[in-house]
C-alpha cells in the first residue's frame, strides 16, 4: 500500500452551491493527506476567477450550480486549460443524474453519485471518493496527441476468419471515446458487446447518449438475450455479462479486478464462444480489468487491440494487456475502427 504521507498532496478545488455539501466535502477530504484543498467555492464564477490566477490538479464540482451551470463550467475549464474534473450529482435528483452525462460530453472524466445520508455508510463513500480524486489528479492531458509513425508495424496482419462479434471495454475517460469509436464503426453488422466502468446511477443516461449519438441501438442486456447483428449490448448495473452457447448470460458473481461488470469476464466469454472470429478492443482506463480477457481473445486467434497512449486519456488497462502479451495491435483511437472494419467488412 502506498504511504499517503510520502507524495506531494494534490491541489483540489471543490465547487458546490449547497453549504451543507461544501462542508461535508471539506470534512471528507481534509483528513486525506494526499489532498490539499486549495479552493472551496459556491459558484462557477468564483472558481473560474480563481483559476485565472492559480493552478489546481483536480476539480470536483456539483452539476447543479447557480449562474454558470456545471456543464458550462466544465466547458470553460476544458477550453482554456484542461484539468481533470469529476462531477457530483445528488442521488436523489433524477435531473442531476441525467444532466451529469452532459458534463462528461464536455470533458469531465468521472461522474460521482452523492449519496443521501441514509443510503450508505458515509465513511465508505468518503474512502472511495478520495481515492478516485487522487487517481484522477494523476492524469495529465496531452496538449497535442500526434499519431505515432510506428503504428503500421504494430497491427495484426494475418488473414483471419470472418469476424462475428466485437467486444469493447473502457473505464475512466471512456464514454466520449466509446461514442467516437461507435460512430466510426457505422455499417458494422455484427453484435457489439460493451462494458464501460461507470457509477450505476449514470448508466441509463449513458445508454441513451450512445443511442442518440451513434448509428447503433444500444441496449441494457437481459439474461437470455440472443445477440443480433448491428446492436450494442451493455450489462445492467452491477451485473457481469458473458456469452454462453450463443446466449447472453448475466450474473452477480464476485467482482473481477474490483469491477462488476468486468471487461475481462466478457472478453474471456467471447474467446470461448467465437474463438478466432471475434475482436476485443481495450480503450482508456486505470487498472488491469480487460487484460486477462484480451489475452484469452489473443490466444484464441481473435483480433486483440488496445488504444495507443497517444490518444488514450489513461493507458493503465492497455499497458496491463501489453505486459501480458495480449495486445497484437496498438492503435490510436482514430485508426481502430478502420482496422476492425477492414478485418470484418461493413454492410454494403
Amino acid at each position: 500500500m502506498t504511504d499517503k504521507k510520502k507524495s506531494t498532496p494534490k491541489r483540489l478545488m471543490l465547487v458546490a452551491e449547497s453549504p451543507k455539501i461544501r462542508e461535508q466535502l471539506l470534512v471528507a477530504c481534509h483528513s486525506d493527506l494526499r489532498l490539499d484543498i486549495v479552493a472551496l467555492f459556491g459558484s462557477a464564477e468564483a472558481a473560474l476567477a480563481f483559476l485565472q490566477r492559480n493552478e489546481v490538479d483536480i476539480i470536483c464540482f456539483d452539476i447543479e450550480l447557480p449562474g454558470i451551470n456545471g456543464v458550462q463550467f466544465c466547458e470553460e475549464v476544458m477550453a482554456k486549460k484542461p484539468i481533470p474534473m469529476a462531477i457530483l450529482a445528488s442521488a436523489s435528483s433524477p435531473f442531476a443524474i441525467r444532466y451529469a452525462m452532459s458534463a462528461i460530453r464536455a470533458g469531465a472524466l468521472e461522474a460521482i453519485s452523492y449519496p443521501n445520508d441514509q443510503d450508505i455508510d458515509f465513511a465508505e463513500f468518503v474512502q472511495n471518493f478520495t481515492n478516485l480524486l487522487v487517481l484522477l489528479s494523476e492524469i495529465k492531458f496531452k496538449s497535442e496527441r500526434e499519431q505515432p509513425s510506428s503504428v503500421a508495424s504494430s497491427v495484426q496482419t494475418i488473414n483471419r476468419a470472418r469476424m462475428l462479434a466485437i467486444g469493447i471495454g473502457a473505464s475512466i475517460g471512456g464514454p466520449k471515446e466509446v461514442v467516437t469509436l461507435l460512430q466510426a464503426l457505422e455499417g458494422i453488422e455484427v453484435p457489439i458487446f460493451l462494458v464501460q466502468h461507470l457509477a450505476p446511477e449514470f448508466l441509463e443516461s449513458f445508454v441513451v447518449w450512445l443511442t442518440d449519438a451513434t448509428p447503433f441501438e444500444v441496449y441494457l442486456a437481459q439474461d437470455g438475450d440472443i445477440p443480433k447483428p448491428g446492436l450494442v449490448y451493455h450489462p445492467p448495473a452491477n451485473y457481469h455479462m458473458e456469452l454462453k452457447k450463443g446466449v447472453i448470460r448475466l450474473s452477480q458473481q464476485n467482482p473481477v479486478s474490483f469491477h462488476r461488470p468486468s471487461i475481462s469476464l466478457l472478453f474471456s466469454s467471447l474467446a470461448k464462444s467465437y474463438g478466432a472470429s471475434c475482436a476485443g478492443i481495450l480503450l482508456t482506463g486505470i487498472g488491469d480489468d480487460g487484460a486477462q480477457g484480451l489475452k484469452a481473445i489473443h490466444d484464441a486467434g481473435g483480433l486483440s487491440i488496445v488504444e495507443h497512449e497517444s490518444t488514450a486519456i489513461v493507458s493503465g488497462m492497455a499497458q496491463a494487456a501489453m505486459n501480458l502479451g495480449a495486445a497484437a495491435s496498438v492503435l490510436p483511437l482514430s485508426e481502430i475502427a478502420s482496422f476492425v472494419s477492414h478485418k470484418i467488412g461493413k454492410a454494403s
